[in-house]
């Protein structure tokens, strides 16, 4: 396979779409003032790769592929826009989780067809939907997708987009954090990159997306007076979020991980979803995860096991010591991107005696070639934790009513089937 850049020709298209995205910048500024006050601090990039068929955001850009937009109309292309920055208001970028790409990629564009209905705004493209969703978040619609998984019309839904050739679920693609690909088999013909094209997802991309919308509805405010009623809840949610567990885990493994990376070319594997993005390859996240198994966390854990095994192999390759702990170590096991744990339905718990943290952290103390860059405690925060941090960052995942043991470390309130902005 031939990896070919863009060619002249192309670079002269891409300036031409290039213009006609500012113009429509503008448009959208006058139009609908918090949408467009939103999209002139981000960057609109035009580009010709094959990695992207329509439009993307990775919450501080948009990229459109200049054949798709040099084919839409006037009002289509408001629409993508408005499309794309409402992804980033809505940080569906980092709500995503392990669940999967495509039916998440249609819950979120039922988001925010929703959304848009309050602003007044025509969708050119609407997904099939039971319109008793209107109410719900991504995450929700998600889970009743699932449940009509056999019979949901993901197959009937290209219908909708026949006007632009694009027989997918939806007319955008859009990337996820940790939505990474492997490197292309050499199956012969050319494959366009453009260098323009940089759709990797930053660490602190979502606090920059919340600032941005706060600051675009500040000068909404400024103008008009007020805000939307829909637009004011949620700026207000902004202003003081109430993240979910699993993305404030995510944000702290993201912060205390370290690695040389290295890009790939992207994967034919993945064409079946339309997703073309390079693979990151690192040195392995070295995480360890005790689990408090004095009898209160017993029937939270499958949930968590899912949601961590899904954050972790977002990092590629990675390294997990699990340690069961009551009063003292009842169990260790080992596992990597190479070795996995076994499915969920095999996890076995291990003590049901008293509790104390101790041990774990003296386990850790004695063998030094399994320091974790970052230790995960899963508890309920209820026994007895050393006195002073330890050298290597600790998370405690606290169960709902559960307590921080000490006054060092992060901590998080786990939820069970929580929905975004509540935990």
């Amino acid at each position: 396979m031939n990896i070919r850049k863009t060619n002249d020709e192309e670079e002269k298209r891409k300036a031409v779409c290039r213009e006609v995205l500012a113009q429509d910048r503008q448009k959208l500024l006058m139009r609908w003032p918090f949408i467009g006050g939103i999209m002139m601090r981000m960057e609109l990039v035009p580009v010709r790769d094959d990695r992207l068929d329509t439009a993307s955001t990775n919450g501080d850009s948009v990229f459109v592929d200049i054949d798709f937009y040099a084919k839409l109309t006037a009002e289509q292309r408001l629409f993508v826009l408005a499309h794309e920055v409402w992804h980033c208001v809505l940080l569906h970028f980092a709500r995503k989780g392990g669940r999967d790409h495509e039916m998440f990629n249609y819950a979120a564009d039922l988001e925010i067809h929703f959304t848009l209905r309050q602003e007044n705004m025509a969708e050119p493209w609407v997904l099939p939907h039971d319109p008793g969703w209107e109410s719900l978040s991504a995450e929700e619609i998600y889970e009743q997708l699932k449940k009509k998984s056999k019979e949901c019309p993901f197959g009937d839904a290209g219908k909708a987009n026949e006007n632009i050739g694009d027989n997918s679920t939806s007319f955008d693609k859009h990337v996820y954090s940790g939505d990474n690909a492997e490197e292309i088999p050499d199956e012969g013909g050319d494959f366009v990159t453009d260098s323009d094209y940089a759709p990797i997802i930053s660490a602190d991309a979502v606090e920059r997306a919340r600032s941005r919308s706060i600051a675009a509805a500040q000068q909404v405010e400024r103008v008009q007076g007020s805000l939307p009623a829909h637009i004011d809840t949620l700026i207000k949610r902004l202003k003081k979020p109430q993240l979910r567990w699993q993305e404030l885990l995510k944000q702290f493994l993201t912060s205390c991980y370290g690695g040389n990376r290295r890009w790939l070319p992207p994967s034919r594997r993945h064409v079946w979803h339309n997703l073309y993005l390079p693979s990151m390859r690192t040195e392995a996240l070295k995480a360890a995860v005790a689990i408090d198994t004095s009898g209160s966390t017993a029937e939270d854990l499958e949930q968590f096991f899912a949601e961590l095994t899904g954050l972790l192999n977002s990092f590629g390759n990675y390294e997990l010591t699990i340690l069961q702990c009551d009063a003292e170590i009842q169990q260790v096991e080992h596992y990597s991107d190479v070795k996995l744990q076994p499915p969920k339905s095999r996890w076995k718990a291990f003590g049901g005696g008293g509790t104390s943290f101790l041990p774990v952290f003296k386990y850790i103390d004695k063998h030094p070639d399994e320091r974790p860059n970052v230790l995960l405690y899963f508890t309920d925060g209820f026994g007895s934790a050393p006195e002073h941090a330890p050298n290597y960052p600790v998370m405690w995942v606290l169960t709902e009513g559960g307590v921080k043991p000490c006054k060092w470390g992060h901590s998080v309130k786990f939820k069970r089937k929580d929905s975004y902005g509540n935990g």
